[in-house]
């Protein structure tokens, strides 16, 4: 894959919501 999918990837797991006990607004 190319490094900008990763990226986008990434950077879109990390921008989504996950449900835990620490959830930030």
């Amino acid at each position: 894959m190319a490094p900008r999918t990763v990226l986008l990837l990434l950077s879109g797991a990390l921008a989504r919501p996950r449900p835990g006990p620490a959830r930030t607004p």
